[in-house]
């Protein structure tokens, strides 16, 4: 038999958890479901109702409503862990990384932090873990259900543009001085007051830094940004120390903000849409797959009340 609730997208099923009357969830049976062989307990329908907190009283109607979307969502999982296993997928936050890091990878060179940002705060949530692993399994068992038109990505990239908007951002030329050296502090105070006098840059810098620079660009460019000092083109910035270096920074001149072109998004918004197609396909999956189980309900109170089916 198929459980009587519409089968919903993977995020929803995720949100099932309410509040209920723990006293009264007490006198359901040790066994409140089963389909194939599998059993719902009365514990893992509390444990997942009591996931939002403090337990509510309620109608006993009202109860096993909430009762009967928990034990389907139990179902639910229990049949993606079978599809899973099928493939060997585990959803795991170590999975979950290396999805986003393949997802990084799609990005355009010089995209926003913030989309970056957002990719890494995903990876710890069981929600997308579960969603990653499942975008995995029809990636090989049926990719034609997450295929996206050109189109789609056209539509998707105009939508969101702003977030392929590159801000404007500086040329830096950079001295760096390291934190071992004795004098290190009072050497990079000398630098920037020369640079600051007029000197040239570069002539000060095969003096004082002949090795070059091994410092990050972007932890350059974060630590301008944190001192929230606007800097022109030949301003040279107060002296910023970076782990085990210090650096005297000068400003070359500047990139004016401008929009990652659609085709260099596209394969990050092509993965993206996909990824999106997955609830639906697990909609689909699911119904196919219940359609064919034996599923029984056992929603009856010890004083005889609710439902059995």
């Amino acid at each position: 038999m198929m459980p009587g609730k519409p089968v919903g997208c993977i995020v929803l099923l995720l949100l099932l958890w309410l509040p209920v009357c723990a006293g009264r969830l007490e006198a359901l049976p040790a066994v409140v479901a089963s389909a194939d062989g599998f059993e719902v307990t009365r514990e893992q329908v509390l444990a997942r109702l009591r996931q939002a907190g403090t337990p509510a009283a309620g109608e006993d109607a009202e109860l096993l409503h909430r009762v009967r979307a928990a034990v389907d969502a139990e179902i639910y999982f229990h049949v993606i862990d079978l599809m899973l296993a099928e493939e060997g997928i585990v959803p795991s936050a170590a999975s979950a990384r290396e999805y986003v890091r393949k997802l990084e990878a799609l990005l355009p060179h010089g995209a926003a932090g913030k989309v970056r940002e957002e990719l890494e705060n995903l990876a710890g949530r069981r929600e997308f873990q579960i969603n990653a692993a499942l975008h995995t399994y029809f990636s090989r068992r049926a990719p034609g259900v997450l295929a996206v038109s050109n189109r789609e990505i056209e539509n998707a990239y105009r939508l969101n543009q702003e977030r392929f908007l590159l801000p404007e951002r500086l040329e830096l030329a950079i001295i760096q001085i390291p934190l071992s050296r004795p004098d290190a502090r009072s050497v990079a105070g000398s630098v920037r007051a020369r640079l600051l006098q007029g000197e040239n840059f570069d002539r000060v810098a095969a003096e004082v830094n002949p090795e070059g620079v091994t410092l990050p660009a972007e932890e350059l460019f974060e630590a301008l940004e944190k001192s929230g000092r606007r800097l022109e083109v030949n301003d040279v910035a107060p002296v910023l120390e970076l782990g085990e270096f210090l650096a005297v920074v000068k400003v070359r001149g500047k990139v004016p903000a401008r929009f990652i072109p659609l085709e260099q998004a596209a394969p990050y918004l092509r993965s993206r849409l996909e990824a999106s197609r997955v609830g639906q396909a697990l909609e689909t999956e699911l119904r196919r797959r219940l359609a064919g189980m034996k599923i029984n309900y056992f929603l009856q109170f010890n004083d005889g009340t609710g439902e059995t089916q």
